[in-house]
C-alpha cells in the first residue's frame, strides 16, 4: 500500500488511547518538506523514503510535514527514527499542546482544501484518509484539555517512566546515557503533571474519587520500592551484562543515584495526590459530572468506535438489545 501508517500506542487520560503514528514501508521523497514543519529534514536519521507509493506531490509533502511534526513532539518518534533509545518524555504542558494542536489544525487544513489532484489514486486516497482521521480526533478531542485528569484506573503519567525507559535494554554507554536522562526527565514530567491537575481542579474537571485513590496506591507502590528491587534499577541489572565489568559497575550506580531520585520524584507525586487531588476528587463516576463531559463523551465515542455518527444512548441501547437477543 506504499506508505503505512504504525501506531504507537499510549494509554492516557480519561480513557482515551492516543496514537502517535509513524510512516514506514517507504522508499522516495518529492521534495524536502515545506518550512513549517521542516524540524527534521536535515537531521540525522531523516528517511527520504517517507512518502513512497504517493503519488500526488502535494500529498506526499503533507504526509512529509505531519511525520516531522511527530518527530518534533514526541521525543520517542524521533528516537525510533535516529535508531536510539528516547532520552526525554513528551511535553503535555498547556502551552506545548495548544502549540500542537495548532499545528495539527493547520496539517488537517492543507489536507482538507490543499491543491490535490482532483481524482487520487486509490491508495492516495487510503493515505490521505487515514491522515486525515487522525488529525481530526486530536484537534476535535484537544478542544476538551484531557490531560487535566491525566490518568485511568491502571495507568497515566504516572506509568510513563515504567512503561519507558525502565523496560529499556541496556547494550551501550549511549543506551545507559538515554535512560539516565529519561530519569532525569521525570521530575519534568511529574510537575507537568501536577500542573495540569490542578488546572483539572480549579475547572472542576476531576477523577471520581474512586479512581484517584487506585492511582494514589499505584504511586505509593513504586514509591515505596527498595531501590534494588525497584523495576526502575531493572535496565541497569539486566542489560548492562553485555559490557566489560567496570563500565558496567560504574553504570550501575550511576542507576541507583537515578533511581532514588526517581522514587523522591514518585514521593512528590503521591504527597500532591494524598494532600490536594484526594481531597476534591468527583464523588460521581463518568464525565458526565465535570464541566462539557457530556459533549467530551460523545467525541470519545466517535472516536473510539471511528464513527462520525456514534452517540452514546444509540450505543448502550445497542448493546441492551444484544444481551436481550443472546438471552432469548
Amino acid at each position: 500500500m506504499g506508505c503505512v501508517f504504525m501506531r504507537l500506542l499510549r494509554r492516557t487520560q480519561a480513557g482515551a488511547v492516543i496514537l502517535s503514528f509513524v510512516l514506514a514501508s517507504c522508499a522516495s521523497v518529492p521534495e524536502e518538506p515545506s518550512s513549517t514543519f521542516a524540524l527534521a529534514a536535515n537531521s540525522p536519521g531523516h528517511s527520504k523514503g517517507i512518502a513512497a507509493g504517493i503519488s500526488d506531490p502535494n500529498l506526499a509533502r503533507i504526509v512529509i510535514d505531519f511525520t516531522n511534526h511527530e518527530r518534533k513532539f514526541d521525543p520517542a518518534v524521533a528516537a525510533e527514527f535516529e535508531g536510539r533509545l528516547p532520552s526525554a518524555f513528551s511535553d503535555d504542558s498547556f502551552s506545548t499542546k495548544a502549540e500542537k494542536t495548532k499545528a495539527e489544525r493547520h496539517l488537517l487544513e492543507q489536507l482538507q482544501s490543499g491543491p490535490m489532484a482532483a481524482a487520487l489514486t486509490q491508495n492516495d486516497q487510503v493515505n490521505a484518509d487515514i491522515l486525515a482521521s487522525i488529525l481530526t480526533d486530536r484537534v476535535e478531542l484537544a478542544q476538551f484539555d484531557p490531560d487535566r485528569i491525566p490518568f485511568i484506573a491502571d495507568s497515566g503519567c504516572h506509568t510513563e517512566p515504567l512503561y519507558g525507559p525502565a523496560r529499556a535494554f541496556i547494550g551501550t554507554p549511549a543506551d545507559a546515557k538515554a535512560v539516565l536522562e529519561s530519569y532525569a526527565d521525570v521530575t519534568r514530567l511529574f510537575d507537568v503533571c501536577i500542573a495540569n491537575m490542578k488546572r483539572g481542579l480549579a475547572d472542576g474537571v476531576v477523577a471520581h474519587i474512586d479512581v484517584a485513590q487506585n492511582v494514589l496506591k499505584q504511586i505509593n507502590d513504586l514509591a515505596d520500592d527498595e531501590i534494588g528491587t525497584s523495576p526502575f534499577l531493572a535496565p541497569f541489572i539486566r542489560g548492562t551484562d553485555t559490557l566489560d565489568p567496570a563500565t558496567r559497575a560504574a553504570l550501575v550506580n550511576q542507576g541507583i543515584a537515578a533511581v532514588e531520585k526517581v522514587l523522591a520524584d514518585y514521593k512528590t507525586l503521591a504527597t500532591f495526590f494524598e494532600t490536594e487531588y484526594l481531597p476534591q476528587a468527583g464523588p460521581k463516576a463518568g464525565l458526565g459530572s465535570v464541566p462539557n463531559g457530556e459533549s467530551w463523551y460523545r467525541a470519545l465515542a466517535r472516536y473510539h468506535t471511528s464513527r462520525t455518527d456514534a452517540d452514546p444512548l444509540a450505543i448502550h441501547a445497542l448493546g441492551l438489545n444484544e444481551v436481550a437477543r443472546i438471552r432469548s
